[in-house]
């Protein structure tokens, strides 16, 4: 049996607030806890080049596929065909973000975590809010 989601530009905006905030609280609690000291890690050195290897692929990989993303959306006519890219969309730029707070709580290192919110940002501006049909 499917099930079939209204989706309308309201909705969508909420959704991507909801996801703004959860990247930003993460990133709060990420910086906090990483810079404190509360968390000590004496492997925190060798991890920093891991997650910054990591965090190169997965940029190339999903900024490729936000382009290739952006190319379908574009050939869509109505909200109810672009919002599910638009969620797909801002969840690749999320997951970069997410993964730069991890690193940061790991390394105490804030760089992964900035040019995961940039990422982000980016993924806000390819795929707007499309106006309600």
């Amino acid at each position: 049996m499917a099930t079939t989601t209204n989706l309308n530009a309201r909705t969508l905006g909420i959704l991507r607030l909801a996801l703004l905030m959860g990247v930003l609280v993460m990133g709060g609690i990420c910086w906090y806890l990483g810079t404190s000291g509360q968390i000590a890690d004496p492997a925190a050195e060798d991890l920093g080049g891991m997650f910054q290897v990591i965090f190169v692929v997965l940029l190339v990989g999903q900024g490729a596929a936000l382009f290739f993303i952006k190319k379908r959306w574009e050939a869509m006519d109505t909200l109810a065909k672009k919002a599910p890219l638009n969620i797909v969309g801002w969840a690749l730029g999320e997951s970069l973000a997410l993964l730069g707070a991890v690193a940061m709580l790991l390394t105490g290192g804030t760089l992964l975590y900035l040019g995961g919110l940039l990422f982000f940002a980016l993924a806000w501006i390819m795929f707007p809010i499309p106006a309600d049909d």
